[in-house]
């Protein structure tokens, strides 16, 4: 792993260990919630806008996660 990529990736541990990124995460998971219900759309183009959302949302929810597992990956390879 380059020097450039460890820093990288320290700097995502230090976001996710901040409480702006933790009230961040509680403040959209709480959004997905509300944008589950799709009971009040009644178009075609507002469903296909609320999915285009949730998709974004559930990136960002995911995004710690991809960044702990990737990093384990690079970690295993440069063992190797």
């Amino acid at each position: 792993m380059t020097t450039e990529l460890q820093q990288w990736y320290e700097a995502q541990f230090n976001m996710f260990n901040e409480q702006g990124w933790k009230d961040l995460i509680e403040q959209v998971t709480q959004r997905q919630k509300n944008y589950d219900n799709i009971r009040g759309i009644s178009t075609a183009e507002t469903l296909k806008y609320r999915q285009g959302q949730l998709c974004e949302i559930d990136w960002l929810l995911s995004w710690q996660t991809s960044v702990e597992q990737n990093f384990k990956e690079l970690q295993n390879e440069d063992a190797v």
